[in-house]
Parts: structure tokens; C-alpha cells; sequence
């Protein structure tokens, strides 16, 4: 719980946090479905956050797979432009 709660203090907002305070919460005894309702997710995307927590620790709960949507269509040249 140390850990995790230097984790957390540490983090700047964003999705990162959100899932580590998420955990928190779960961690105090909240229930899943109020931790979803406090931070307006779904009860499942709470459910999975702890099961990456629970299989992977911290590391696991912090790490985003890639998206399952379509592959973007930008070529090289246009990804080069937009960094420019």
C-alpha cells in the first residue's frame, strides 16, 4: 500500500492517476460500482484495472496495451509535417 500510495502521490493527472486512484479507493473498500460512479467509468473498466493490478502489480495496473481501433492513415510524410 506504501508503494502505491507514493506511486500515486507522485503522479502528474491524467490516466495514470486516474486508474492508481481508482485502485485506491477499490484498496479502502469501496465498492467497484461506486468507484465507477465516483469517477464516472464503467463498473467493468474498474473490474479490469484491478485485475491488471492484481496480475501485474503497479507495472501491470500502468501499462496500456495498444488501442483496438483502426490503423491511422497518415503517411510518414504527413506524421513529419505535423511534428514540424
Amino acid at each position: 500500500m506504501d508503494l502505491l500510495l507514493s506511486t500515486f502521490q507522485n503522479q502528474n493527472p491524467g490516466w495514470q492517476r486516474e486508474r492508481l486512484l481508482a485502485l485506491k479507493l477499490a484498496l479502502e473498500g469501496k465498492d467497484s460500482e461506486i468507484v465507477a460512479k465516483d469517477l464516472g467509468r464503467s463498473p467493468t473498466t474498474i473490474k479490469s484495472w484491478i485485475d491488471k493490478f492484481r496480475q501485474g502489480g503497479v507495472d501491470g495496473l500502468l501499462s496500456k496495451g495498444k488501442g483496438i481501433g483502426p490503423k491511422s492513415q497518415l503517411t510518414p510524410e504527413m506524421q513529419s509535417a505535423m511534428i514540424e
